[in-house]
C-alpha cells in the first residue's frame, strides 16, 4: 500500500453557503493523506470561540479515523490518512469545553487518481449569543462595528447580554438596536437596558419581546456596537449572559424558562494598517 500526499483547503460558513474542499491531482493511490485548513471566521468565529476541533472520517469498509486540529487565530489545522474509496463520511465537529457546538457531515468518494470536492454546512447544535465577526483586524484610526446576535435559538422571549472591553483600548462611540429579528414573529421590542459605559469598558441589552407568545426562533442580529481604537494592539472584547454575573442576563423563552445557551468572545487586532 503506498500513498500520496493531497493539499486540502476546507472552508465554512453558517447557514446556507456551502463550502469546498479539493485536493491537488492525485495519482493512483490507496491511502490519501488529506491535509485541512479551517476557515473559523467565515463561521462566525474566531479560534478563541472553541476549545477543540476535530476532523471524522468514516465508512463501512473502514476504520473510523479522528483527528483533533490545531487551533489558532483564526484557523484550525491538521492531516489525516484517509483509504480511498466511496461513501465516506467527513465530519467536523467543534468544542468548547464539553458541549459540542458545531457539527457538519457530508459523504463523498475518495477516487484514486481523481479530483474531488467535499461541501460541508456546519450548523450551531446549541443556542449561542456571539459578536459578528468574531476576529477584527483594524487600523488604529479606523472605526469598526461589530453585531451582538442569537443563534439557533427556540422561542426567545426574553435577551439579556453584557459586552465587557477594556476601555483602555476601546471606546463604544454608537450603540443601535437591530429589531428585525426581534419583531420577525408579530411581536415588539419591550427595552429593559441598553446602555454603554466607556468607563466601566461594558455594553448592557436587555431586551424582551412583547407579548411573550410572539417569542421568536432561528437567528439574527440584536444589536450593533460601533468601536473606536485607542491604541495599537491586540484585546479580547467578552460577552457574558449568566445570571451570576447580573440577574438580568439570560436567555428566556415564551414560558419564563431559561435557554441554555454559550457565549462565545471577539478578538481584535488595532494596528497601523487593517
Amino acid at each position: 500500500m503506498f500513498k500520496h500526499l493531497v493539499i486540502i483547503a476546507l472552508f465554512f460558513a453558517i447557514g446556507p453557503a456551502c463550502q469546498s474542499l479539493a485536493p491537488t491531482s492525485p495519482h493512483a493511490i490507496e491511502t490519501i493523506t488529506v491535509r485541512t485548513a479551517f476557515d473559523l471566521a467565515a463561521s462566525g468565529l474566531s479560534a478563541s470561540s472553541l476549545t477543540r476541533m476535530a476532523l471524522v472520517v468514516s465508512a463501512e469498509d473502514m476504520d473510523t479515523l479522528r483527528t483533533d486540529l490545531t487551533l489558532s487565530g483564526g484557523h484550525a489545522s491538521g492531516s489525516i490518512d484517509v483509504p480511498a474509496g466511496s461513501n465516506r463520511t467527513f465530519s467536523a465537529l467543534g468544542y468548547r469545553g464539553t458541549d459540542l457546538v458545531l457539527q457538519g457531515s457530508t459523504k463523498v468518494n475518495l477516487e484514486k487518481g481523481k479530483e474531488t470536492q467535499v461541501k460541508i454546512d456546519l450548523t450551531y447544535l446549541l443556542s449561542t449569543v456571539i459578536l459578528s465577526p468574531p476576529r477584527v483586524s483594524v487600523a488604529a484610526d479606523s472605526q469598526f462595528t461589530l453585531y451582538l446576535a442569537a443563534r439557533q435559538v427556540q422561542k426567545l422571549a426574553a435577551f439579556g447580554a453584557r459586552v465587557v472591553f477594556d476601555p483602555t483600548r476601546l471606546r463604544v462611540v454608537e450603540l443601535g438596536r437591530e429589531n428585525a429579528f426581534l419583531t420577525s414573529n408579530g411581536g415588539s421590542v419591550t427595552q429593559m437596558q441598553f446602555s454603554r459605559d466607556n468607563t466601566l469598558g461594558r455594553v448592557d441589552v436587555v431586551l424582551g419581546v412583547f407579548p411573550a407568545s410572539k417569542a421568536v426562533s432561528g437567528s439574527g442580529n440584536i444589536a450593533r456596537i460601533v468601536f473606536q481604537p485607542l491604541q495599537s494592539g491586540s484585546t479580547t472584547i467578552e460577552l457574558h449572559i449568566d445570571t451570576e454575573t447580573d440577574a438580568d442576563l439570560g436567555l428566556y423563552d415564551d414560558q419564563a424558562n431559561p435557554i441554555q445557551a454559550l457565549a462565545l468572545a471577539c478578538a481584535v487586532a488595532v494596528g497601523n494598517t487593517p
